[in-house]
């Protein structure tokens, strides 16, 4: 175990993609037996539906807006307030303080958390009956008879040989008196 301004300065100095891991939300118990997931908190992603359980706006219930792991904050749905300027804004909330109600299943999630995805139900095949009459296949492509074609078919296309340079034979070096 470190201490807690050790643990807080690597919060501080982590990475972005470091501090996604800290951006986690609990699963409340309906989502957990309904998904089969046994982890208690899994990290949050934009479409998500959770609600709040501390502060003011408890029991509110909305859809995740922007998630800021670099501040460590969930951004939800209509939930805003007016700023100085007189412009809506976002509240910002802790992940601690929300849990998951409902979950945006992508391929990443399926495969971290080993989803299962839901079972498509099976279409029975039609028994085929003697009226139906079957399906024209398409001629095949014909190939010419000419003799020409015949015989550029069978033989194997020849590369052209170059001819090879000839290499003379080196003279005897004649001594300088």
């Amino acid at each position: 175990m470190m201490k807690r301004d050790s643990e807080r300065k690597k919060l501080y100095t982590a990475k972005k993609h470091e501090k996604r891991a800290y951006v986690h939300v609990h699963l409340s118990k309906e989502l957990k037996s309904k998904l089969g997931i046994k982890k208690r908190a899994i990290t949050i992603n934009k479409g998500d539906s959770v609600k709040v359980l501390r502060g003011s706006l408890k029991g509110k219930s909305a859809k995740v807006a922007r998630v800021s792991y670099g501040k460590s904050v969930v951004y939800l749905e209509g939930v805003s307030r007016k700023n100085a300027k007189g412009t809506e804004t976002l509240i910002p909330f802790q992940p601690s303080n929300l849990i998951l109600t409902e979950l945006l299943i992508s391929k990443e999630r399926r495969t971290q958390y080993s989803i299962q995805a839901k079972p498509t139900p099976k279409v029975e095949a039609k028994p085929k009956t003697t009226d139906e009459k079957p399906v024209a296949k398409a001629p095949a492509k014909e190939v010419p008879k000419t003799s020409e074609a015949k015989s550029t078919a069978t033989q194997t296309p020849k590369t052209e040989e170059k001819p090879k340079p000839e290499v003379k034979a080196a003279e005897p070096a004649v001594e300088k008196k």
